[in-house]
């Protein structure tokens, strides 16, 4: 039997109150913490991860939920508790609503579930991380992608189960054609 314990990554000191409400529902079965990101999230996705294994994998829970702060829960997201897996992740859209991660074969850390079995095997101190390019000044890589990386080469494959919407800042502007313009355009 999956006993899952979540932590919600606060990178904004306040959680979107759609998924308050919704985590309000899930604390009925299972514990839910908030993890304050006092400098960037992979910090503190590291130290969730190290929690777990040190405090939760002993009291015998087997499933480490993360759910970034600024999620939106839609009817599929439920099933980031319930669909069995090692690594699996609800898919989701980026800030500037293009990047983002979605698919088998991709994995995405803002709402994602992962076993003790795979996070006893991980290196913590390198699990999240960003990929930089050589001389540092441009990443490459999200927190997702290196984590990602590091359980493929374990021989874990991730698995999308569902999707989350994700609460982001977009201008609109009206026009002379009193139709609405994102802005940046595209963007």
């Amino acid at each position: 039997m999956m006993r899952p314990v979540i932590d919600v990554i606060s990178h904004r000191r306040q959680i979107n109150p759609e998924l308050a409400a919704w985590l309000e529902a899930v604390r009925r079965q299972h514990p839910v913490r908030t993890i304050y990101s006092q400098y960037d999230l992979p910090l503190a996705r590291r130290q969730s991860l190290a929690n777990f294994i040190a405090s939760d994998i002993p009291a015998g829970y087997t499933h480490l939920v993360m759910l970034d702060d600024d999620l939106v829960p839609v009817p599929t997201t439920e099933h980031i508790l319930v669909e069995p897996g090692d690594l699996v992740y609800c898919g989701i859209a980026g800030r500037a609503g293009k990047w983002g991660h979605y698919g088998d074969g991709d994995f995405g850390c803002a709402c994602c579930r992962i076993s003790a079995k795979l996070a006893q095997e991980l290196d913590v101190a390198s699990s999240f991380d960003y990929g930089f390019n050589a001389d540092r000044t441009e990443m490459i890589r999200c927190e997702c992608q290196v984590f990602h990386d590091q359980a493929r080469r374990l021989g874990y494959q991730s698995r999308m189960v569902g999707v989350v919407g994700h609460c982001v800042n977009i201008v609109i502007v009206p026009t002379d054609k009193g139709v609405i313009q994102r802005w940046p355009a595209g963007g």
